[in-house]
C-alpha cells in the first residue's frame, strides 16, 4: 500500500471532516493518505482517521474507541450488539434513541447502551422515524468493530 503525505490544500479540506468527528488536528499532526482498492485511508499521525469509499468519509472506529464519540449518534439495546459486531444493518427495533439531528443519508457512528462505538454506517430514515416506527433498516452498517477495515494495519 502506498502512503503520501497531503497536499496543504487538501489537509484545509479534510480537517473539518476529522474536527466533526471530535479529531482535533495540531500544527506538528502528519496526516497522509494511502489507496487500497476502492478506498481512500486518511491517516492521522500514522493512524486510520477516515475512510472515503463511495463518495463518503467515515469516521474509522479505532480512532474513535481512542478519542471518543462525537457527533451523530445512535444506540442500539444489548440484543442488537452481537448482530451489528457480526456487520448486520441495524434495524428501527433495536434502535433505543438518535441524536436528533439524524437526517437520512447522514453517516452516524452505532453505539451500545454504554456508548461504546460498534458500527459506522448511514442512516436509512430520520431520527424520530428510527425511534418511534419500530420497523424498518434505520442504518445500513458499513463499518463494524472485527471487519478488515478494523484489522488493517498499515
Amino acid at each position: 500500500m502506498i502512503r503520501h503525505h497531503l497536499s496543504k490544500k487538501d489537509v484545509k479540506a479534510i480537517k473539518p471532516v476529522l474536527e466533526e468527528w471530535g479529531l482535533e488536528v495540531g500544527k506538528g499532526d502528519r496526516i497522509e493518505v494511502a489507496v487500497e482498492g476502492d478506498m481512500r485511508i486518511i491517516l492521522l499521525n500514522g493512524q486510520v482517521a477516515l475512510v472515503e469509499t463511495a463518495g463518503r468519509a467515515l469516521p474509522a472506529l479505532r480512532m474513535l474507541w481512542k478519542t471518543g464519540v462525537r457527533g451523530r449518534t445512535v444506540t442500539v439495546d444489548e440484543g442488537a450488539v452481537k448482530h451489528v459486531l457480526n456487520g448486520a444493518n441495524i434495524f428501527s427495533a433495536g434502535v433505543v434513541s438518535a441524536s436528533p439531528e439524524i437526517k437520512k443519508g447522514d453517516v452516524v457512528v452505532v453505539v451500545d447502551p454504554e456508548g461504546r462505538p460498534l458500527a459506522v454506517g448511514v442512516a436509512e430514515m430520520d431520527s424520530a422515524e428510527m425511534v418511534e416506527s419500530r420497523r424498518g433498516m434505520a442504518v445500513r452498517n458499513l463499518h463494524y468493530v472485527g471487519d478488515r477495515l478494523w484489522k488493517m494495519r498499515i
